[in-house]
Parts: structure tokens; sequence; C-alpha cells
């Protein structure tokens, strides 16, 4: 078992738009906000308090689906694999031969 586990952790970032009214505000905000995370290096943000992942209901609370690759990981292993195994299921078995097929091969 890996010793990694996964946490929610909330990022909050704080940005001022021109706007005509809060509706309007709202709607330039996520309007903008691809540009705005752009904008800001990784200590312009606020990090909530991590919250270890357990059990689907957890996941299901921060709104992340079972077929999700959590950031971090091995970029294979769904978090449904990842709680079945914190709740004791073993990892289903991989054929090594094929694992890695449909992987785009860089030269």
């Amino acid at each position: 078992m890996s010793t990694l586990k996964p946490y929610s952790v909330e990022i909050s970032i704080v940005t001022v738009v021109m706007a005509s009214d809060e509706d309007h505000a709202i709607d330039v905000a996520k309007h903008t906000a691809g540009e705005a995370l752009r904008d800001l290096s990784a200590y312009d943000y606020d990090y909530g308090t991590p919250r270890e992942i357990k059990t689907d209901e957890h996941l299901a609370r921060v709104g992340w689906d079972k077929a999700c690759l959590p950031y971090g990981g091995d970029g294979r292993t769904t978090l449904k694999d990842i709680l079945a195994e914190i709740q004791g299921e073993p990892l289903p078995e991989r054929d090594t031969k094929t694992i890695d097929m449909f992987e785009d091969k860089q030269s």
C-alpha cells in the first residue's frame, strides 16, 4: 500500500474585476478566472485545511468522481482504486504488458 493518501484541499484567490453590479461581477470573474490563475504564483492562493478522503461519501462531498485521477498521484490509479485499497480491498490486477500501450510515445 502506498504511503500517499488522498486529501481534499480548498484553494481560493481574490481577484478584482470591473463590473456594473454584483451579478455582472460574478460573470466577469467566471470569464476571467483562467487569466487570473495564470497571473498568480503558488504563494498568491489561500489554502484551506487538508481533509483526508477515506470514503465515497467524503469524495462526493467535495464534488469529485471516483473515476478521477488525483493530483500528485501516479497518473494511472483512479480514486476508486485508491479508496478500495484504503478500505482493505486489493488493487485490481493490471496487465503489465499492455498497461501503457495507449500512452503517447514521444521520440
